[in-house]
């Protein structure tokens, strides 16, 4: 039985469906462990503060379910602040992105993507407050229903993230199909929802990015009970906790919200930063989640 599109954004897929991904899942604790290793992560260059970036949704596996989150990526010499030229860059990275060597690829190894490869965009429009976004070789391709499932997503968030749209309408190569690989209806608007975002994300500092000693800023967005956002920053070269507390985003749930918080560090190292979120159901729900951010400073 076809799944309703409008009800896309809240499917709970378990981790174990996408071993065609070749994902396994991805425990987050609360209290990071130190490392296990003396490797650094890698040392990655963040684009200019002056160069415009773009949204692509890229999926992280938990043991519960999947998600889909940003990461901001360097593209062409466009108008950024134009919606839909936005919109046509970020596509076009994330398609770009199935090829595991291209500059838009997932930078944190714990992100991937669903999407095969050979997905080019014809274009994007809008309607009213749906994106129609119109592609070429998708159709025909083969996949699980979590695949399937996630990598909707991924193009919905990123189409929507630019433009502003509250849903897309999937069009192949300008037709209007009733399923992709037969577990989804994708005939009707896939309606955007934050529920599909992980609950916690750190966008800055970048993955694998360095800083000099001295005050660094961590920020993300965060959907959490109470915009209570729980953070523990630890020394992954001596395993000491340097902070366990909290910081508030700027809404809670069922709002997603800004959080950020800075702290002084003194010493070269690597740090391992986690935010996540609070536990109101004392261990009878789900574990919470956290986002993790390793940094170098030195």
């Amino acid at each position: 039985m076809r799944i309703p599109m409008k009800t896309l954004a809240v499917i709970a897929v378990t981790a174990m469906t996408l071993g065609a991904c070749g994902q396994n899942d991805v425990t987050t604790p609360t209290q990071p462990a130190p490392a296990t290793t003396d490797a650094a992560p890698p040392d990655t260059t963040e684009p200019d503060d002056d160069g415009a970036t773009f949204a692509v949704f890229f999926v992280r596996s938990t043991p519960t379910r999947f998600y889909v989150e940003p990461e901001f990526k360097p593209g062409s010499d466009v108008d950024a602040e134009n919606p839909l030229a936005a919109a046509t860059e970020a596509l076009n990275l994330l398609f770009a992105a199935s090829e595991p060597t291209d500059p838009s690829a997932p930078t944190d190894p714990e992100l991937f993507t669903s999407i095969p490869e050979g997905v080019t965009l014809n274009s994007i429009t809008l309607d009213g407050n749906t994106a129609v976004v119109d592609v070429s070789g998708l159709l025909g391709t083969s996949g699980a229903s979590a695949q399937e499932t996630t990598l909707l997503l991924q193009i919905t968030h990123t189409a929507t993230y630019a433009t502003g749209a509250t849903g897309i309408q999937l069009l192949f190569d300008g037709n209007v199909e009733d399923e992709l690989y037969g577990h989804v209806d994708v005939s009707q608007v896939i309606e955007v929802s934050d529920f599909d975002l992980t609950p916690v994300t750190i966008v800055s500092p970048a993955y694998g990015a360095t800083a000099p000693v001295g005050d660094v800023t961590f920020s993300g967005e965060a959907l959490v009970f109470e915009a209570n956002v729980v953070i523990t920053l630890v020394n992954q070269d001596t395993g000491a906790t340097l902070y366990a507390g909290s910081t508030m985003a700027t809404a809670g749930g069922p709002d997603r919200g800004d959080w950020e918080w800075t702290y002084t560090f003194t010493d070269p190292g690597t740090y391992t930063l986690t935010a996540a979120e609070s536990d109101p159901s004392d261990g009878e729900g789900r574990p919470p989640y956290g986002a993790l951010r390793t940094i170098v400073i030195g």
